[in-house]
């Protein structure tokens, strides 16, 4: 790799490592700081959460799909007109 794409794949695992923190931290810090009854309860009722949010806003998420796929395509902007050649 040249000199300037190894800034970029530094870059690149230092989001990678970020964003591993945000979406994982939670559970990072509750298996080094909870018990394991208290990191199953999290688990069960973490997961119900998400299952009852997915099934209530299922039903919305389906019928907006159906309703925005069935709007007309928006107009294509008009090309601008070709300058004329000079010889």
């Amino acid at each position: 790799l040249a000199g300037g794409e190894w800034g970029l794949v530094a870059q690149m695992c230092a989001q990678a490592v970020q964003k591993y923190g945000l979406t994982e931290g939670e559970r990072l810090v509750l298996v080094a700081t909870s018990p394991l009854t208290s990191q199953g309860v999290y688990g069960l009722v973490s997961n119900l959460g998400s299952l009852l949010a997915r099934m209530v806003l299922q039903p919305l998420e389906e019928v907006t799909f159906a309703r925005f796929s069935r709007l007309p395509p928006a107009p294509a902007a008009p090309a601008a007109p070709a300058a004329p050649e000079t010889p």
